[in-house]
């Protein structure tokens, strides 16, 4: 949602991520200011079966999701071996509407996953916070709201999700000594 923010998905699918990165890294006046961390995350806007109608700036391919996340990574790693930004990648919450839905999920979790083990930048795991709170997908209700999470959350659910797992992510990262020694 960086750098202001939106009532959608904000950064949306990874291939509309790679191409606004910049923007996304900007501060809300467009300096290029290197932040000291970026959380990052996509997954639910990949959910689109390969050959199946996609929305460019809105929703893509699960087969364009590692491509583009991995441009994307690369390039944070750029900017950490240049000013030391620390990372945090959140793998996705899950896709409460359905179990099918769920389980492209938990795969594009399964593929990031892989890919920040070998670039070397610490995840959260949203997906586990909220199966915790709420139970196994389908649910009809989730963190407050009939509903929740198919795919978004209630300012309730986005709170909890914030506090039990975001908040104490960028914490743990901060508390990190910055590295430049990775690329």
């Amino acid at each position: 949602h960086a750098p202001l923010d939106t009532s959608d998905g904000g950064a949306e699918e990874t291939a509309y991520g790679e191409q606004c990165l910049d923007y996304f890294l900007a501060a809300s006046d467009g300096t290029a200011t290197p932040p000291d961390v970026v959380f990052f995350n996509w997954g639910l806007h990949n959910l689109v079966a390969p050959g199946g109608a996609v929305v460019p700036g809105q929703s893509g391919t699960t087969d364009d999701y590692l491509p583009h996340l991995r441009n994307i990574t690369a390039r944070l790693a750029q900017l950490r071996a240049a000013h030391g930004t620390r990372l945090v990648f959140g793998l996705t919450s899950p896709e409460m509407c359905g179990a099918a839905l769920d389980a492209t999920v938990r795969a594009l979790n399964a593929q990031a996953q892989a890919l920040m083990d070998a670039s070397d930048v610490p995840t959260v795991d949203l997906h586990a916070a909220v199966v915790a709170a709420c139970g196994a997908p389908p649910q009809t209700e989730c963190l407050g709201e009939a509903g929740g999470g198919c795919p978004h959350y209630s300012s309730d659910g986005y709170a909890y999700i914030a506090n039990t797992t975001v908040a104490p992510a960028i914490r743990a990262a901060l508390e990190r000594p910055p590295s430049r020694a990775r690329s």
